[in-house]
């Protein structure tokens, strides 16, 4: 739930207001998603990993919010990094993502580089 003037609003009514253009949320979006991406980045450059799941109802609320979460890491994180991870939305649970992760996280522990 969202708070705004002691009125709460659930992801669903809020997605339906931003799709109506009752709100513009792209600012607080555009903040958001420059978090995300230096944190994504963060773990890009110091784990080097293959693959990462990202979850969340957030892209739901725009179309292009991951392909704009992928741009955005792509100026923080080192291109030789970068240039070797997915980013991927989940649309199963967030378990199945975190099994997912895990499960190629052993695997390419064991394959030769």
């Amino acid at each position: 739930m969202i708070e705004s003037n002691n009125n709460k609003l659930s992801m669903d009514e809020l997605k339906s207001m931003v799709s109506s253009g009752k709100i513009n949320i792209d600012m607080e979006l555009d903040t958001v998603l420059n978090y995300l991406a230096k944190g994504l980045s963060v773990i890009i450059n110091l784990f080097n990993p293959g693959l990462i799941l990202i979850n969340g109802r957030l892209f739901d609320l725009k179309t292009g919010l991951l392909e704009k979460l992928k741009s955005k890491t792509k100026d923080y994180a080192m291109a030789p990094s970068c240039k070797i991870c997915e980013i991927k939305r989940t649309s199963a649970s967030r378990d199945i993502g975190v099994l997912a992760s895990i499960s190629n996280a052993l695997i390419d522990s064991i394959v030769e580089q």
